[in-house]
């Protein structure tokens, strides 16, 4: 009686092994590529030309010694959320009579930004409601004038 050679099966491991090293590889990028917007600085070139407007604008800033302080508090029963700012001086006195521009966007994704009116209800305490539309990590912008006087700032807060 004829034998039948036998077949191994390691070219077969081999084959299916690489198979599954190309099909995560393929997973990984088409992640990379639809989770990640890439955004950067819109005008990195003129911000750079400025740069020294940049610094003294920061110092302006310090010297001033304003403070803030940004919390977002859940109201479960509007299903919104209230953005609130402490403002202080360099004392720590609260800072009254400031205006202030606020938007909120998240940190890695295009979008509109989300504006949101904060208005005075004690002093140097600014609120504003906002619904965010997804949990999560977002960029608080702030543009506050009082008197003549400018500071702009980020805050990250956490939405839950």
């Amino acid at each position: 009686m004829q034998t039948r050679p036998k077949r191994s099966l390691i070219p077969w491991i081999f084959v299916g092994g690489m198979l599954v090293v190309v099909a995560v590889n393929a997973a990984m990028v088409a992640t990379a590529l639809t989770s990640f917007s890439g955004l950067a600085y819109p005008d990195a070139f003129g911000r750079g030309v400025a740069y020294n407007r940049v610094i003294a604008d920061v110092e302006r800033q310090e010297r001033l010694g304003w403070t803030w302080r940004v919390s977002l508090d859940a109201d479960a029963a509007r299903r919104s959320e209230s953005l609130r700012l402490d403002l202080a001086d360099s004392a720590g006195r609260p800072l009254t009579g400031a205006q202030v521009a606020v938007s909120i966007e998240r940190p890695v994704e295009r979008g509109a930004p989300i504006h949101v009116e904060l208005r005075e209800t004690a002093q140097g305490r600014y609120v504003g409601e906002v619904a965010l539309p997804q949990r999560g990590q977002w960029d608080v912008k702030l543009a506050i004038a009082r008197a003549g006087d400018t500071v702009a700032g980020v805050n990250r807060i956490f939405a839950r």
